[in-house]
């Protein structure tokens, strides 16, 4: 079969056509339906790959695309690498509405991100250097800092780290150049951290002078205020959103 992707051997010249073709049934030995599968997910008018019910906004198309392609099994470190190509890029259309993305949708693109970087070395010190090997990683690490959440922030390391591996097994003017931007990208978010804690600590220093000071004597006008008092009517929407979504109560 034309289509059929054997591991270890070069890939087919018509694999980049498929994303309209119909499901192909399974060969023992070929990942070429699994390739087809991550393919056909990809937006397309002639794509046997429907919804249910058909999202209402391009948002939540985007959300069900990501949840299709999470949920595809796929075996061949090429295919997870370009499996996570592919969320990658409906993590982007996402980001670029600028409405927001749930923490189920980032723990996706993470779990993606994540195998690539696996996959990726593997390919790597198996001698295949295919075209996204590095560009998958390089990507990872550029969306882990945009989303620039704690639960993203602590996989930068793996994300940077799976980089450096890549770049000392394939040491090429391009390799180095993606490395030299993400460590660039980096510096910049941690430039811009160190600006947002200094303007916070400057903040702390304006009332610790105050705290220093000795209690005055309680002022029978004004009531006295416990943690007893009301403070629920602070604790519920729209206030407690306010405080971060790491506020647990």
């Amino acid at each position: 079969m034309g289509l059929a992707y054997r591991p270890k051997h070069r890939l087919p010249p018509n694999l980049m056509f498929i994303g309209g073709c119909q499901a192909i049934i399974p060969i023992s030995g070929s990942v070429a339906d699994q390739f087809v599968q991550i393919a056909q997910i990809i937006p397309s008018p002639n794509s046997p790959f429907q919804f249910e019910r058909q999202p209402p906004t391009p948002r939540e198309e985007l959300f069900e695309r990501l949840k299709a392609l999470d949920k595809l099994q796929v075996t061949h470190p090429f295919l997870i690498v370009t499996k996570a190509d592919v969320a990658f890029c409906f993590y982007r259309g996402i980001y670029q509405l600028k409405i927001g993305t749930p923490d189920e949708i980032i723990q996706l693109v993470i779990n993606s991100g994540n195998a690539a970087v696996e996959a990726a070395e593997q390919l790597v010190n198996q001698g295949f250097l295919f075209w996204n090997v590095i560009g998958s990683v390089f990507q990872y690490a550029c969306i882990l800092l945009a989303i620039d959440t704690p639960a993203a922030s602590v996989h930068i390391a793996t994300a940077f780290k799976g980089l450096e591996n890549l770049v000392k097994a394939a040491d090429t003017g391009l390799t180095r150049r993606a490395l030299s931007m993400a460590r660039h990208l980096l510096s910049l978010n941690i430039a811009k951290k160190r600006k947002e804690l200094a303007q916070l600590e400057a903040v702390e220093a304006s009332y610790q002078f105050f705290q220093a000071q000795p209690e005055p004597e309680a002022n029978t006008a004004v009531p006295d205020m416990g943690w007893g008092d009301g403070w629920d009517q602070f604790l519920i929407e729209p206030y407690l959103s306010m405080l971060g979504p790491d506020i647990q109560l």
